[in-house]
């Protein structure tokens, strides 16, 4: 009996200490995929706005393209500029732009990069009406030169938002250094 009493407390205690180190192993296997979870959220983030600063930057350049273009063409040459390969790569780009927009705006949990990228969302929504339109409805050559510098400088200022949008997300969305190794 004298025996029997002090394996009867080992045991639980031993009992007790594998309960609690299985509960402490739990909680940090939690904790860890936990982290991994919001790592995992972060590089998607970083990846839909790679795919904003990508189509943004292409679709800029075809932009200042078809400004150029348009500003230069007559009224019969904005016509048949209608179906050719500068307006349709403007347009596809664009459309590929607004959805990998609307995409990041919708993963993005950060205010200040959802903000930048609603500004460039809300500035593709006013290309055409705002921006584009001023150029083509120009007359005179002074008029046009002048509606082209300023839809030029408001690209310049979507370059800007890009820019922008890029510091953001490398300050703001930062991975661990080890997360592109984790098996």
């Amino acid at each position: 009996m004298n025996d029997f009493i002090p394996a009867l407390i080992a045991s639980a205690i031993s009992a007790t200490a594998a309960l609690g180190g299985v509960a402490l192993a739990n909680r940090s296997q939690q904790s860890r995929h936990r982290e991994v979870l919001r790592e995992d959220a972060v590089a998607l983030q970083r990846e839909l706005i790679a795919q904003v600063l990508l189509a943004g930057r292409s679709w800029q350049r075809q932009a200042f393209i078809l400004v150029v273009v348009l500003g230069k063409a007559s009224t019969d040459e904005m016509v048949e500029l209608a179906g050719t390969d500068v307006v349709e790569r403007a347009g596809t780009l664009l459309a590929e732009l607004d959805g990998a927009a609307t995409r990041a705006a919708l993963a993005t949990s950060d205010s200040q990069v959802q903000k930048v990228v609603s500004a460039i969302a809300d500035f593709i929504h006013a290309f055409g009406e705002e921006i584009l339109a001023p150029v083509v409805n120009s007359s005179g050559s002074a008029g046009r030169s002048e509606a082209m510098a300023s839809a030029s400088a408001q690209l310049r200022e979507f370059g800007e938002e890009l820019n922008q949008l890029q510091s953001l997300t490398t300050s703001r969305l930062a991975l661990p250094s080890w997360h592109n190794s984790r098996d």
